[in-house]
């Protein structure tokens, strides 16, 4: 009975801490923190479009010649004299095309024949090379090369070789220039014809002669060429990147009326280097996201 009013004593003092301010206000009651709302960034997206599709191959072409002779000099640390050609110049045979000074060593009375370069047949001037001030010899280094046209010529190796044609014209870019040559026949070179396959991933030989007289090029020089291979008018297509493959499904994201993404199942066609046909599953002016 008589602890009622110690308890009551006690719940009495702690009311008049709490009203008379000893605790502050901030402990009596905890806020409860404001949440803000994700704002999720719009997707990126492309629209479906319609129109024409290109599908190119690049194939890449080597220069060759089957006439081809390189000259050097066959003696080390002797001064030039000169080099008496340049590049596309056509030569006859016994033309001087380059020489070392004469010395009184013993070397030249030796090796006469070490000090000057002699064109051993008809060519054309494929190669010369640059002479710093006070360059000296080294001996096998390549000084000038020649080739004859009739050996002079392209090669491409491709799975496409029944897209050419004997007569046809074709732009070749080698070194960042573009030449324009023509397919011919591997019998107008002298060369045995290669075997056309059966089969049509298998690849086969196609020659080409420049229609450039004044080109010059070296034996292994090498170049592309852009072939078409395929195109279609009127189809829908939209950039590669938007198409992901998911085990043997073509699918693409699409955002739905609640701004949530979603999967769309597609049949896709021909595929270029940029873009990819859409055969199903899409139409004109439809919006994929852009993964």
């Amino acid at each position: 009975m008589k602890k009622k009013p110690m308890a009551f004593a006690l719940c009495l003092s702690m009311g008049l801490l709490s009203g008379c301010g000893i605790f502050p206000k901030e402990e009596e009651l905890q806020r409860t923190p404001i949440i803000q709302a994700y704002e999720q960034e719009p997707f990126r997206k492309v629209q479906v479009q319609k129109g024409e599709l290109k599908q190119y191959e690049k194939l890449d072409v080597v220069c060759m010649s089957l006439g081809e002779k390189r000259y050097s000099f066959s003696v080390n640390d002797m001064a030039y004299k000169g080099i008496y050609v340049k590049n596309g110049d056509y030569v006859k045979a016994g033309t001087l095309l380059a020489d070392l000074v004469e010395t009184n060593s013993g070397l030249q009375a030796t090796n006469t024949g070490s000090m000057k370069l002699i064109a051993e047949e008809d060519g054309k001037v494929t190669f010369v090379k640059g002479l710093e001030q006070g360059e000296r010899s080294v001996s096998g280094q390549i000084v000038v090369t020649t080739n004859s046209r009739e050996g002079f010529f392209l090669s491409a190796s491709t799975k496409y070789w029944d897209r050419f044609t004997v007569g046809q014209e074709v732009t070749i870019r080698i070194r960042g220039k573009e030449y324009t040559a023509v397919v011919v026949e591997a019998q107008v070179l002298g060369i045995e014809s290669p075997m056309r396959p059966s089969n049509p991933e298998e690849e086969s030989a196609v020659y080409f002669h420049l229609t450039d007289e004044s080109a010059y090029l070296q034996s292994g020089d090498s170049g592309e060429i852009n072939l078409l291979v395929s195109e279609k008018e009127n189809v829908l297509y939209i950039p590669n990147r938007t198409v992901t493959t998911v085990n043997d499904r073509k699918i693409v994201y699409v955002e739905d009326e609640n701004g949530i993404r979603g999967v769309r199942d597609v049949e896709t066609g021909l595929v270029t280097d940029k873009y990819i046909e859409i055969v199903s599953g899409l139409k004109e002016g439809d919006s994929v996201i852009v993964e």
